[in-house]
């Protein structure tokens, strides 16, 4: 993160921890955030459905609401961030002003050398990642987080991205997503830290279960999920 200076998010989710971290490592640093679904009014709406006499949402907690709102406001008022209510999509754009293709994201990249792109977009991620595996773009990234979704279902398009990504990345950290479950051995929900190996100066530890000191659940109402590695496929 020290020799970045450019962060690509795709996907705010109502929470900028990653961010907001970013940003508060050096004042130099500024950032893209990407997100259709989440504005003003959708994160109003959320408050409002968590009030006791007129909310639908009983199970909601209200100041966690309140303090959603406020982490919102303060995240699309700062200087350093330029927040786009964009779709991003993968090989072809509909016609719209509303959407954004993720080669047209690549482009907005000044030195690949100094970014870091962050990805959560609830399954887009397939078709955005597959259309730049033929370019040599991803290749010079400092990093990628990126959360895959619905694993089983994708499971060929996630072992190519893969496959494709260990030809430069190491993979620094895993954790999976307790929003999600594990289904026969598969966890559905991954979140996957890469960082570019010519950054990677430790050695390569072996694991044997997750998750670690690292983590904390995605779900806080709920234990996080434990997963166990086969010996072979532990190393990251």
């Amino acid at each position: 993160l020290q020799v970045s200076d450019f962060l690509i998010s795709l996907g705010y989710g109502k929470n900028s921890d990653f961010e907001e971290s970013f940003l508060n490592l050096s004042r130099s640093n500024r950032l893209v955030c990407f997100d259709s679904s989440i504005n003003l009014w959708s994160m109003i709406s959320s408050l409002l459905a968590s009030l006791p006499i007129v909310g639908k949402d009983k199970n909601s907690y209200l100041p966690y609401r309140i303090r959603q709102l406020y982490e919102y406001l303060k995240f699309r008022l700062n200087p350093r961030v330029s927040y786009k209510n964009l779709k991003v999509y993968g090989y072809s754009v509909p016609d719209s002003k509303k959407t954004i293709s993720f080669s047209q994201v690549l482009n907005m990249i000044g030195d690949f050398k100094r970014t870091i792109i962050k990805m959560d977009i609830e399954g887009a991620e397939y078709p955005c990642l597959l259309s730049a595996l033929s370019s040599s773009d991803l290749i010079h990234l400092n990093a990628m987080v990126v959360e895959f979704h619905a694993i089983s279902d994708n499971r060929e398009a996630f072992e190519r991205i893969i496959g494709h990504f260990l030809k430069t990345f190491d993979i620094a950290h895993i954790h999976i997503n307790n929003y999600g479950e594990i289904i026969n051995g598969i966890p559905q929900v991954l979140e996957i830290s890469f960082i570019n190996r010519k950054l990677n100066s430790f050695e390569k530890l072996y694991i044997d279960q997750i998750p670690h000191g690292l983590d904390e659940p995605c779900n806080p109402r709920v234990a996080d999920l434990i997963y166990t590695f086969d010996r072979q496929d532990s190393k990251i």
